[in-house]
């Protein structure tokens, strides 16, 4: 126990390449640990999006691949877990989809169809993406590209929102991520009518996890930005209502200075 919370104390400090250390020591003597198994998943995620940050890809998309491989571990040792096993394993799979081309690609290609196997063998998901993104998601390992890791990440947090008994504010967590990959994918690809299918969904999801959680200011942001062009009114209340609930998030500001000088 005392070797696992120095690595707790490790990833919080940001140094992830010693937590990771420390949780595959203790993952050697218990490998069935659950919370071992979570925090090191969850390591491997916070790791990638800072390696992507300070510029550092290689390591990044090794580092994803990483907590893929891990919550896809996770996920078949403990169903109890498996609403935030779910979440880490998209998070993992969005974080990818940031790169055009992969390094590895075979080992890129094999963490995310594991994942989409597993999806396939789940009961069936909400449906928030019919017509939008083709399911089961079937790709050859000489064609994967940053769109097929999103598509994965689109299904992954698609199959999320179908988990029983999410809280109100998990359950906004799941509509807001599959809202950002759906918007995301509105601007990668070619057909417009897919686009603009994507594009409405990500709204309507994001509007969704706003009457789940009604206080998030980020999820209003998004709002605003989702509605910036096509509808300004929306998109004004929206900053305001970000600003109102934190005041002090410069980037809503700046998003409502913005606003405010068009119109």
């Amino acid at each position: 126990m005392s070797l696992y919370l120095l690595g707790e104390v490790y990833r919080l400090m940001g140094q992830y390449d010693e937590a990771i250390e420390v949780f595959e020591a203790v993952r050697t003597q218990q490998p069935d640990e659950i919370c071992v198994l979570m925090a090191l998943s969850d390591t491997h995620l916070d790791h990638a999006r800072i390696q992507s940050a300070e510029g550092f890809r290689s390591r990044a998309e090794s580092s994803a691949i990483d907590a893929v491989f891990v919550a896809i571990e996770l996920i078949d040792k403990s169903p109890g877990f498996r609403k935030l096993t779910w979440k880490i394993a998209g998070d993992a799979a969005f974080e990818l989809s940031r790169f055009t081309s992969f390094d590895e690609p075979n080992l890129v290609f094999e963490a995310l169809t594991s994942l989409t196997s597993l999806i396939g063998h789940q009961e069936s998901s909400v449906g928030y993406v019919k017509e939008i993104v083709d399911l089961p998601i079937t790709r050859e390992v000489d064609s994967i590209d940053g769109t097929f890791a999103l598509e994965v990440a689109i299904a992954t947090y698609d199959y999320r929102i179908s988990l029983d008994k999410l809280d109100d504010i998990s359950a906004g967590s799941a509509l807001f991520d599959l809202g950002v990959a759906l918007s995301t994918l509105s601007n990668r690809i070619s057909d417009k009518s897919r686009a603009a299918s994507a594009i409405t969904q990500a709204k309507t999801l994001v509007t969704k996890a706003l009457n789940m959680d009604p206080l998030n200011d980020v999820y209003w942001n998004a709002l605003g930005n989702l509605n910036f062009v096509e509808n300004p009114k929306l998109a004004q209340h929206a900053y305001i209502k970000a600003s109102e609930c934190d005041a002090k998030v410069s980037r809503t500001n700046y998003f409502l200075n913005i606003f405010l000088t068009r119109i």
